[in-house]
């Protein structure tokens, strides 16, 4: 019978330590080469200068659900708050749909628009595929009336959605 072995010896391999220390950083570089890639071939088959941005919203859409947790939906859609005003449509929004529903769901299952209250929207994002002066305010005015949304605040000890330290509880 041979002896057992020495599993002190037994260590992760770091050969190729370097090369993966930075995973996360060559993902999203791909991620985003990706989009350009994609996003060019869309914009060649343009009819009208418009005709490409659904389908790089599309791409977009895409390539972001290989970097977020499957629990986080992306959408477009319309943010809404309690009192029923809102930022208009939004290219994307980051949502959390296990913690709230859609408050009005799309025509079909294809339909691009949907109504997600605002305590479910982790982040807007406006896509542009040509930016100028006109396409960057636009951009920032959705954006600021959607941080003009009201909202409940959070309690201090709040840090995720479904986990609340009571300690933390308090102003200071």
């Amino acid at each position: 019978m041979k002896p057992l072995p020495d599993t002190s010896k037994w260590q992760p391999k770091q050969d190729r330590r370097l090369a993966l220390s930075n995973t996360r950083l060559q993902t999203c570089q791909s991620v985003e080469a990706r989009i350009r890639a994609e996003s060019a071939i869309e914009k060649n088959f343009n009819i009208n200068n418009f005709d490409s941005g659904p389908g790089i919203e599309d791409i977009v859409k895409d390539q972001m659900r290989m970097l977020l947790p499957d629990r986080y939906a992306i959408v477009p859609g319309v943010v809404i708050d309690e009192n029923g005003d809102n930022c208009g449509e939004c290219d994307l929004l980051i949502v959390n749909r296990h913690w709230e529903s859609l408050l009005k769901y799309g025509a079909t299952n294809e339909s691009r628009r949907v109504h997600v209250p605002v305590e479910a929207v982790y982040t807007v994002i406006e896509i542009k595929q040509t930016l100028t002066e006109s396409s960057l305010d636009d951009a920032m005015e959705k954006l600021v009336m959607y941080k003009r949304l009201k909202r409940d605040r959070s309690e201090y000890g709040r840090l995720i959605e479904n986990h609340n330290i009571t300690s933390f509880d308090r102003p200071d």
